[in-house]
């Protein structure tokens, strides 16, 4: 039965399934995989007498009926006596070749084969990050990559480094992806972009030049989490309050959805492609945080008629999640209101929470995984040894503790304050 441009829209892999294949007919095909929910166009054929299968492009680039129009065209190539994917690679070298190797072309071909890397694809979310970088190098978009020298490209960098440092680290990033591209495909020699590592102004800053992100003093978190919890901003206060529980980064923490949510078993799954090091994370929920996900779920569900498990927990309806940078605006405003006489950000709740955490001597590798960070024991080679734990258990009594803990803190303030 041919597929319909509703199901192709809305088909999902299940989650026991590494792919989903759905059939339209005439060897066409729509490829799903679980782990990124990326769709792509097969088509299988026989040419001398063997079975082969090629791909037509992403859904995102390809309707259903695009993908028809590009298989009947295929087909035709097939009965000439041409072998169909020759033809795709040769006119894809076509293209190259007539775009002079603009840098534009090239971000999108190796932007392509990183979404299409099959041991680790790119994101939805990364994708659109990346995005971001790249609008930064549009003085570049239709220069040939030959004709882009080391000085052109590093004052263009110098350019973007004195209005944002940071910025200008992932375009770094970004370019030395689509260098790469040119160097592994022979259409540019050398990576210009690494000849930068050791550069006076664009080399890479060493962690003890790189500013932290201030925390809230220990002596301080009474009084602070008390001011958050007179917030009137429901998701705003209840997200503050989420992620000093969690220490979870802002970035994994506000793209949270309710089909994420495990209320019977208190687990929070984090996707791999919203944590920094790419694994997956199930975060214990303490029971403080369940009621809040209960109160702003209410909410949503008065806002929004059409609410779904596809909502964004930290949202008013559901539909859009806070803004990334409205945890450390929030908490700003409400230290310097309640004139508290420091300055601290979301992200340094990550401080705090390990320190609280080692002080209480929770085990390092509990600590490490909450953190998401790159090892669970401070060296990948034993992290082999020992397995796939993830010290759930411990980290549940971590944040439960964690919780109780603050709420101690706000009622020692508040008596002391007379509040």
């Amino acid at each position: 039965m041919s597929l319909t441009a509703r199901q192709c829209e809305t088909a999902k892999c299940p989650p026991n399934q590494n792919t989903l294949v759905l059939f339209d007919g005439q060897g066409l095909s729509l490829r799903i995989t679980s782990k990124t929910n990326n769709k792509l166009w097969l088509w299988q054929y026989s040419y001398n007498k063997k079975r082969n299968q090629m791909s037509i492009g992403s859904y995102n680039d390809f309707s259903l009926a695009e993908a028809r129009a590009e298989r009947d065209r295929l087909s035709k190539i097939l009965q000439s006596g041409i072998n169909p994917k020759i033809a795709k690679e040769t006119q894809v070298t076509k293209e190259i070749e007539a775009s002079g190797h603009t840098l534009a072309h090239l971000y999108k071909l190796a932007t392509d084969e990183k979404i299409k890397d099959p041991r680790n694809p790119w994101s939805a979310p990364h994708i659109k990050r990346i995005g971001f970088s790249w609008k930064h190098l549009k003085p570049l978009y239709n220069y040939p990559i030959s004709d882009i020298s080391k000085k052109h490209l590093r004052e263009t960098l110098i350019g973007i480094h004195n209005k944002t440092p940071t910025t200008c680290q992932s375009v770094k990033n970004l370019l030395s992806v689509i260098y790469t591209y040119a160097v592994n495909n022979e259409i540019y020699p050398t990576n210009l972009v690494s000849q930068f590592a050791k550069d006076p102004i664009l080399r890479k800053p060493r962690s003890d030049e790189v500013e932290k992100h201030p925390p809230i003093p220990t002596d301080k978190l009474g009084a602070t989490y008390y001011y958050i919890s007179q917030y009137k901003g429901l998701v705003t206060r209840h997200f503050l309050f989420c992620s000093g529980y969690t220490s979870l980064r802002v970035g994994s923490l506000i793209t949270a959805q309710w089909k994420n949510y495990n209320e019977e078993k208190g687990i929070l799954y984090i996707a791999k492609e919203l944590v920094k090091n790419n694994k997956a994370i199930r975060c214990p929920v303490p029971k403080q945080m369940a009621k809040m996900f209960k109160e702003i779920l209410k909410v949503q569900k008065t806002l929004n008629k059409h609410w779904n498990e596809d909502c964004y927990v930290f949202s008013e309806d559901g539909l859009k999640h806070i803004a990334r940078d409205t945890p450390n605006i929030k908490l700003k405003y409400i230290i310097s209101r309640a004139k508290l006489g420091f300055h601290a950000v979301a992200h340094g709740n990550r401080t705090v929470c390990e320190d609280l955490w080692e002080i209480r001597r929770f085990t390092a590798s509990a600590i490490n995984i909450q953190q998401d960070h790159s090892s669970q024991t401070g060296n990948q080679v034993r992290d082999r040894y020992k397995g796939k734990d993830d010290f759930f258990k411990e980290r549940a009594k971590m944040l439960q503790w964690t919780a109780d803990y603050l709420d101690k803190e706000i009622k020692h303030f508040m008596k002391k304050n007379n509040k």
